[in-house]
C-alpha cells in the first residue's frame, strides 16, 4: 500500500530472491559485529507492526559505529538494505568493503533523503510510513564483498564520538543478489529463499474469458518501483501458449533510459514490436497499457497517448495462458517486480479511441 495515502497499489509480483543476511532481526546476535556499538533489543515496533525493532547506539569513542557481518561474496550485483528511523540521530550510512575499495552511502532519516556516495554503488531511501525508510545500496560491479556494514553517521562521516545513549532504530537486514531490493525476507538461522511469484490463469478459467486466437483486447495498470529490472522489460499482462513463440504482452520496454507501452507477439520466436512503443512510464509512477490486436490491424496506447497502426501480420492462436506481472519470453520468465493493480481481457479488438480513454 501507499504508505501516505494507504491506498492499496495491487497485487506484488516478484522474481524469486535469497536474503543471505542472517538474523535479520536480531542486531544483539553474536553473528553480528558490533565495535563502539550496543543495541537495545525490541525497543519500538517494527514496520511489520510487531516490538521487533532495535535501537542501534554509538559509544562514547572516537570511531566507526557499525553493526556487520564479514561474510563474503563473490562478485555480481548485490543489493543490500535495511529499515530504519531517526532517534536522537538522524544519519546512517551502508557500505560495501569489497575487494577493491570500500563503498558507502550516507541516508538522512529526518528529512528522508540520500546523501554523498564515494561511488561504484547506487542508493535508494523510500518511505514506509510512521517514519520508516527503507535504505538500500546496489553494487553493480566485477568485486567481490568482504563484508556488509550498517553505520551510524554524523555530519557526513562514519566516524565520529558517541555518547552512550543517541542512536537510530533498525529492522529489517537484507543482502540479495540482484539490482533492487525486493520485498523483506525475514531470517534466523540460515538464508531463506522467497519463491518467484507465478500469477496465472490456465486451463478452464482461461478458456472461460472467451479467448479468441487472432482478436482481442489487453488492458493493465502498475506500478514498477526500480528503472532497473536485471536488464529485462517489466512484463504487465499477456497470454500465451506457454512457449516464447507465441506471446502478446503489455510491458515496458526494454531500453530503461525510456518506459513505454508496447506489445510483443513472437510469432517466429523472435520479438517483433507490434505498433510502436509509446507514453513515458516512468519508475514509481502509475502506467496504464492498452493492446488491440487483430490481423493486420493492431495497435498499443500508453498512458492516453496512441501508438502507430499496425499492419503486422500475425500467427497467433492456441493461447491457453494468461500471466500477470510476468511473461516467458526475453528469453526466459521474466518478472514485473513490481504492483499490478489491474488487469483486463476483452474478446473483440476496441476501437482506437476507447484505447486511448482507457489508458488516461
Amino acid at each position: 500500500h501507499n504508505p501516505v495515502t494507504r491506498e492499496s497499489l495491487g497485487l506484488l509480483v516478484e522474481e524469486q530472491r535469497t536474503n543471505l543476511r542472517l538474523r535479520s532481526e536480531e542486531f544483539d546476535n553474536a553473528s553480528w559485529i558490533k565495535p563502539l556499538t550496543t543495541i537495545t533489543v525490541n525497543a519500538t515496533t517494527s514496520p511489520s507492526g510487531t516490538l521487533t525493532a532495535d535501537k542501534f547506539i554509538g559509544t562514547n569513542a572516537l570511531g566507526g559505529h557499525f553493526v556487520y557481518s564479514n561474510a563474503a561474496q563473490a562478485s555480481g550485483i548485490y543489493t543490500a538494505s535495511i529499515y530504519a528511523r531517526a532517534a536522537e540521530r538522524q544519519e546512517m550510512a551502508i557500505f560495501f568493503d569489497t575487494n577493491i575499495a570500500r563503498r558507502t552511502q550516507y541516508f538522512n532519516l529526518s528529512a528522508g533523503s540520500l546523501g554523498s556516495n564515494t561511488g561504484g554503488i547506487t542508493g535508494s531511501i523510500t518511505s514506509v510510513g510512521n517514519g520508516w525508510y527503507r535504505c538500500s545500496i546496489t553494487l553493480n560491479a566485477a568485486e567481490s564483498i568482504v563484508n556488509t556494514a550498517y553505520a551510524l553517521a554524523q555530519s557526513g562521516s562514519i566516524d565520529f564520538i558517541g555518547d552512550n545513549t543517541s542512536g537510530i532504530l533498525i529492522w529489517g537486514a537484507q543482502l540479495e543478489l540482484g539490482a533492487f531490493p525486493t520485498s523483506y525476507i525475514p531470517t534466523v538461522g540460515a538464508a531463506v529463499t522467497r519463491n518467484a511469484d507465478d500469477v496465472l490463469i490456465t486451463g478452464s478459467n482461461f478458456t472461460s474469458i472467451g479467448g479468441s486466437p487472432n482478436t482481442g483486447t489487453l488492458f493493465s495498470q502498475g506500478i514498477f518501483p526500480f528503472t532497473y529490472n536485471n536488464g529485462n522489460p517489466s512484463p504487465y499482462f499477456g497470454i500465451d501458449n506457454n512457449s516464447v513463440t507465441n506471446e502478446l504482452l503489455t510491458r515496458t520496454t526494454i531500453a530503461h533510459s525510456s518506459f513505454a507501452g508496447n506489445a510483443v507477439i513472437n510469432s517466429t520466436g523472435l520479438a517483433s514490436i507490434v505498433g510502436t512503443a509509446v507514453g513515458s512510464i516512468g519508475a514509481g509512477q502509475l502506467g496504464s497499457m492498452a493492446l488491440g490486436y487483430s490481423t493486420g490491424n493492431s495497435r498499443t496506447a500508453a498512458n492516453g497517448t496512441l501508438g502507430t497502426l499496425s499492419n503486422t501480420a500475425f500467427s497467433g492462436g492456441g493461447f491457453d495462458t494468461a500471466r500477470i506481472g510476468s511473461s516467458i519470453s526475453y528469453p526466459r520468465i521474466n518478472y514485473m517486480n513490481g504492483t499490478i493493480k489491474r488487469v483486463m481481457y476483452w474478446n473483440t479488438r476496441l476501437a482506437d479511441n476507447i484505447l486511448q480513454s482507457l489508458t488516461q
